[in-house]
């Protein structure tokens, strides 16, 4: 019986875990992240009205979801290294926490228990 379920834990060793936890590697890989993201906002917004000739769609559905469906598949879930969004609001975290120390960046408000997934799937029917 052939068994795939192997795992590596990349920052199980001393030498990776601290190349792949410093922050002179993480910020190119962010900044980067970052980056693209504006790239595919701006010509998503600017750009050439063809998909074809257009940055946006070729990236999204040929390199995005093609390629970090198998890279994710092959490497791992790295997504919540690559997350532009989050990357993002970390940013704005540290610079709320630099104007307004002991503040956090929230609404202060928690979300209802009693609307459970409902929101999620009324946006989801609308969306479809």
């Amino acid at each position: 019986m052939l068994v795939l379920d192997w795992r590596h834990n990349l920052i199980g060793h001393r030498w990776s875990k601290g190349v792949l936890t410093s922050p002179l590697t993480l910020l190119p890989v962010k900044l980067v992240s970052v980056l693209l993201l504006g790239l595919v906002i701006a010509t998503g917004f600017g750009g050439d009205s063809s998909p074809l000739l257009n940055f946006s769609p070729v990236f999204v559905w040929v390199i995005w979801w093609v390629g970090m469906s198998i890279t994710v598949a092959l490497l791992g879930n790295f997504w919540a290294l690559l997350n532009p969004w989050k990357i993002i609001f970390g940013w704005a975290e540290g610079i709320h926490r630099l104007v307004r120390p002991g503040r956090n960046l929230s609404l202060a408000r928690d979300y209802p228990a009693r609307w459970g997934i409902w929101p999620a799937l009324a946006l989801f029917l609308i969306y479809a």
